[in-house]
């Protein structure tokens, strides 16, 4: 049977709806497939990737899979590595292993690497079985409860809704936010730049451009914040706030930085949140243990683990080094169950 593979044209995304639907038995449009959604993810310009980022696997008579290339780049010994993390990856029962063929074809569309991070029940059967995905470290995600009484308001209600509410009124107020130390949060001005780490890991290249880009998103109301030492801008957060459920999205501090300043502009952050009244959690999550300890001592619980794969055919990155995973890759932090967006 004849495959092709290419981009989709933004006059086929109604039969692309109807492909989508069919493969996830959706029967009502949900908001990540909403026209806006759609429109920002698969064709509005990314810096990365100007041209349209959703590309279908076809017979003469029907769509096979699909897939949405959502760009980002790490800093490589001699220069930005592109990569792509594969989202609203969905393939049907028209020809055998599509979904494995789509993302083969994804790696020959640009010279890079691939990351399949988390993903449904399925996938996570099959990434593993394929010899040339490999394991990196896990994305640890915590949150913390801001305003528990949002979130029982909003839950089901069941024998375990008062004992949730107790435990999360219990993780309010317990540990207490360390000391900030002088750190400050502030919005930030459109003239001001982002941060990018650096450690004993492959580092996410960051730039103004690519945050600009994910401010648009039309799913969340976000925000770049700017972090300050004593008057200093010395790292930033991207914040991204789903009916209440607010993702850190990215959070850097720039520079050698000690984990004790972690700990501290991390707190600042935490306070920036809890000052904005519709803000009822906090979302962190991070591939660098470093980062989940300080998150973890700024009160944030553990909730859940996503594992990530990487396939990288021209060896562009050390093939034992760490990778920095953050939750603005793909659309970990957009995606939101409006009805019970929390994740205590």
């Amino acid at each position: 049977m004849p495959v092709s593979f290419g981009p989709t044209a933004p006059d086929e995304t109604a039969g692309l709806w109807q492909f989508l639907s069919a493969v996830f038995h959706l029967t009502e449009v949900p908001l990540a497939f909403s026209p806006p959604a759609m429109a920002w993810k698969y064709f509005e310009p990314h810096p990365w990737w100007p041209e349209g980022r959703s590309y279908l696997l076809r017979t003469d008579d029907a769509i096979a899979a699909h897939g949405c290339v959502s760009p980002v780049q790490f800093k490589g010994a001699s220069g930005p590595v592109e990569s792509m993390q594969v989202i609203d990856w969905a393939a049907g029962r028209l020809i055998p292993s599509a979904g494995l063929l789509l993302y083969r074809k994804c790696l020959e569309i640009r010279p890079g690497t691939l990351l399949a991070i988390g993903g449904s029940e399925d996938t996570l059967k099959i990434i593993p079985q394929v010899k040339w995905f490999k394991r990196k470290d896990d994305i640890r995600t915590c949150a913390r409860p801001l305003r528990p009484w949002r979130h029982f308001a909003r839950s089901p209600r069941s024998g375990r809704s008062a004992a949730r509410f107790a435990r999360n009124l219990y993780w309010r107020l317990s540990p207490r936010l360390p000391d900030s130390r002088g750190w400050r949060c502030r919005p930030a001005h459109p003239a001001d730049e982002v941060f990018t780490p650096t450690g004993d890991f492959v580092p996410i290249v960051r730039s103004r451009a690519w945050f600009d880009y994910l401010l648009r998103c039309p799913l969340v109301n976000t925000e770049l914040a700017i972090l300050e030492k004593a008057g200093t801008s010395c790292g930033h957060a991207l914040l991204a706030n789903g009916f209440g459920s607010v993702w850190v999205a990215d959070f850097v501090v720039a520079g050698e930085a000690s984990h004790g300043d972690r700990v501290a502009a991390f707190s600042a952050l935490v306070r920036h949140v809890v000052a904005q009244p519709d803000a009822a959690e906090l979302i962190a999550g991070s591939s660098l243990q470093e980062l989940s300890d300080v998150f973890e001592e700024c009160g944030m619980r553990y909730r859940k683990t996503s594992p990530v794969y990487l396939a990288d055919p021209r060896k562009l990155l050390p093939a034992e080094a760490r990778l920095e995973i953050a939750p603005m890759i793909g659309d970990m932090f957009y995606l939101f169950d409006p009805l019970y967006p929390f994740l205590c």
